[in-house]
């Protein structure tokens, strides 16, 4: 993949969900793809904190400049995950998400952390355009977000799950997995 990197080859498109229908081919061997009925996952109910996992490098940007590690907030995750799934909604969805913005993202200022374990991944594509590596540095780790307070944010912070969320979401960057604990 990339300059003389490899080959690769599409041997399976498929929908993986966590839910009653599971893992979905939608491209037969002929080729064929098939599109599946949209599904939208079910927001369980909150509990009163998340392991929050930070599964592939999250790159947010504050004041113009990438967030590192020692100066990540959840709260910059968590307007990250309204501005995307809104955003996606406004394009996809049959409309516009119908939201206090500004009061959501001044609720999401007051979140905070504990047990954070927070690191720097380093991690490069290759553009073809430029041909060169391109750094996609981000975070990735876990904190505990407590979520006393936060109900508002609890289903876009849920969706955030499959839409991730930051800089180079829609190359698999920024994947949140959450956990109640």
């Amino acid at each position: 993949m990339g300059k003389g990197r490899g080959r690769a080859e599409l041997a399976e498109v498929a929908v993986g969900w966590r839910g009653p229908k599971g893992y979905q081919p939608v491209m037969s061997e002929d080729g064929l793809v098939t599109t599946p009925a949209a599904l939208v996952p079910e927001t369980p109910p909150m509990p009163p904190a998340v392991e929050v996992m930070l599964a592939t490098p999250l790159r947010l940007l504050a004041d113009g400049r990438l967030v590192s590690p020692r100066h990540f907030r959840p709260g910059l995750l968590l307007e990250q995950a309204v501005r995307r799934v809104s955003l996606l909604q406004r394009l996809y969805g049959e409309a516009p998400a119908k939201a206090d913005f500004d009061a959501l993202f001044a609720l999401a200022r007051t979140a905070h952390m504990a047990q954070a374990d927070l690191w720097l991944a380093d991690q490069y594509r290759w553009s073809a355009s430029q041909e060169e590596e391109i750094d996609m540095d981000g975070i990735v780790g876990t904190f505990v977000l407590p979520l006393d307070g936060l109900e508002p944010l609890w289903g876009w912070l849920w969706a955030a799950q499959w839409f991730h969320a930051g800089k180079g979401a829609a190359m698999g960057l920024g994947a949140v997995r959450l956990r109640g604990v």
